[in-house]
């Protein structure tokens, strides 16, 4: 999309809370049919069309009625399909597996997600938590508190209520504490961030002159970073923070390093820039995570940079 038609597409999808649930409908149909080109069941029951009917009129779309049958009613509407989901889990110390996929050794429960995956779990508190791409996600519940280590990646937290027993995300040597709230925690290039969509949470953060962590209180729309340096905090669109839950990420005059290194973040395939570096320039647009072709080239379009150079690990960019 050009930067106009951004623009009036998020109008379009801030008008009504409808519009937004419409959207998000379509798209993940659309994303169901299109994964569901290749599999095998889809591929048989059109084999099995083309021989039974003719491909006029009404028969070839008797097919496709087929097809979207087998879909819909054949039970291949995997986690997969629904939510770029998987759990892939360690090779070393773990001795089990529960019904979510994730492994358990001694009480620990972990969580990984892949390259441009995201997926949703529930745990055994009810809460739940949706892992964004490349995350590491460890559980280790007890009788008087609710603990999860967020190693690598970024988290979205729903928690159940339950004011005997704290929730505590720790991070990066940080610590979240929460009773039942709504908020995502990210580690990321050297940065620790923690964005609160409702409720309240307390930050905890260890300090160098004190024998006690600062602390920092957060209201719903505000998140914290921190990157080396004291915590700045800041009030933020939620709207544009939390697209990633849905597979979308959303720039408002972003600078392009940064919104090139967001988009990295969800293929194998990245974006490159020659020698001569990334333009001070800055883009507006919602992108499929993961899509960086689409990225490339509305990066060109809008004259921000030319693509030089495409191989199957990466897009070349270079400064106009």
């Amino acid at each position: 999309m050009t930067a106009q038609e951004a623009r009036a597409f998020q109008v379009w999808l801030d008008r009504a809370p409808a519009n937004r649930a419409a959207y998000e409908e379509l798209e993940r149909l659309w994303n169901m049919v299109g994964e569901a080109v290749d599999d095998p069941g889809i591929i048989a029951a059109r084999e099995d069309d083309a021989r039974r009917f003719n491909a006029s009129g009404r028969m070839r779309w008797a097919a496709v009625a087929a097809s979207v049958a087998v879909l819909l009613g054949g039970g291949l509407l995997a986690p997969r399909l629904l939510d770029d989901g998987g759990l892939n889990a360690p090779q070393s110390g773990f001795v089990a597996e529960d019904s979510q996929g994730a492994l358990v050794a001694k009480g620990v429960t972990e969580f990984r997600t892949s390259v441009g995956q995201r997926t949703t779990v529930t745990l055994p508190d009810r809460s739940v938590v949706t892992l964004d791409t490349d995350t590491i996600l460890r559980v280790h519940h007890t009788e008087g508190e609710r603990r999860v280590s967020l190693d690598r990646g970024r988290a979205f937290f729903r928690v159940a209520k339950d004011p005997s027993r704290p929730f505590i995300v720790a991070a990066d040597g940080h610590l979240v504490r929460a009773i039942g709230t709504a908020f995502d925690v990210r580690v990321d290039r050297g940065q620790f961030e923690v964005t609160l969509v409702e409720g309240r949470v307390k930050v905890l953060t260890p300090s160098p002159k004190r024998s006690q962590p600062a602390s920092k209180d957060l209201r719903p729309g505000q998140r914290l970073a921190i990157a080396g340096s004291a915590p700045q905090v800041v009030k933020v669109d939620l709207r544009t923070e939390t697209s990633w839950h849905v597979g979308r990420l959303t720039f408002v005059r972003d600078p392009i390093t940064d919104a090139i290194a967001e988009m990295n973040r969800y293929s194998d395939k990245k974006i490159v820039f020659r020698s001569e570096g990334v333009p001070e320039k800055s883009i507006v647009g919602v992108f499929q995570a993961g899509d960086v072709e689409s990225f490339a080239k509305a990066v060109q379009m809008e004259g921000l940079a030319t693509i030089t150079d495409e191989t199957e690990d990466f897009i070349e960019l270079s400064a106009n």
